[in-house]
């Protein structure tokens, strides 16, 4: 069979309503929510730190969001290439003067927050409290740095 986005994005949706949620989907969520209501999504790296470092002992938080590795400077590794992954690949498209913030295309925004609709109620429950962090931190902080 041809390989189709209908196909992969109707595999993601179910593979999310599993519960088999990875960090590279807790950053397209909250990216989708944040790009949803007007909340500027930097690309500052530390700011995604700060986010993950925040949420990743919340209850209902997904098991490779606990076991993300944070070395002595506050960076992790597999944070940066989701990241770099998501930019290469166009999901997030990077945007500003002086590429200081992501934008998602209304494609992926939309194909992101629907796959909420059957995710588990205790992941829904934990991206509450990741949006909530985000709407905290990502202003607080420069957006590029």
């Amino acid at each position: 069979m041809a390989w189709n986005s209908t196909n992969h994005d109707g595999r993601e949706a179910a593979r999310i309503a599993s519960g088999s949620i990875g960090v590279d989907d807790v950053v397209r969520h909250v990216a989708a929510r944040c790009a949803d209501v007007g909340v500027a999504i930097p690309t500052n790296k530390r700011a995604w730190y700060l986010l993950f470092e925040r949420v990743r002992n919340d209850s209902g938080a997904p098991d490779p969001v606990r076991a993300l590795y944070f070395d002595p400077s506050g960076a992790s590794q597999e944070l940066v290439e989701t990241l770099h992954s998501l930019t290469i690949s166009r999901s997030l498209l990077l945007a500003g003067q002086s590429f200081d913030r992501y934008e998602v295309p209304d494609t992926n925004k939309k194909k992101w927050l629907d796959q909420l609709k059957a995710a588990p109620e205790e992941y829904k429950i934990f991206l509450k409290e990741a949006y909530k962090a985000a709407r905290e931190i990502f202003p607080s902080i420069e957006l590029r740095a």
